[in-house]
């Protein structure tokens, strides 16, 4: 549910500050973005081969979310907007870069 000023009521806590950009630009980009890309890609090396690409789908649907959250965040910082533009602008190509790599484990 969406409530009166934009925000989701049905949600509580740490989720709900981390979608509506509450964290911040910088945590949100390198603490939710660098950092657990980083935690995926070791958790990648304990996969089985044949549920790679159910891996990757999870992954790139946390990326999504995570261009949300990037994208409410930049709203609101203060600094210079660059910054944000070249946040979401990272995460898309992570996206973008993620779904080739599905592609090719999908023809694989």
């Amino acid at each position: 549910m969406v409530d009166d000023n934009g925000g989701v009521e049905s949600m509580s806590g740490e989720y709900k500050k981390f979608i509506q950009g509450d964290f911040g630009l910088t945590a949100t980009y390198w603490g939710f973005g660098v950092l657990v890309a980083g935690l995926f890609y070791v958790l990648n090396w304990f996969i089985p081969d044949h549920l790679k690409w159910l891996f990757l789908i999870g992954y790139i649907a946390y990326k999504a979310l995570l261009l949300v959250a990037v994208g409410r965040a930049a709203e609101k910082y203060e600094g210079k907007k660059v910054w944000g533009y070249l946040a979401m602008l990272s995460i898309v190509f992570g996206i973008g870069s993620d779904l080739m790599a599905l592609k090719s484990l999908i023809n694989y």
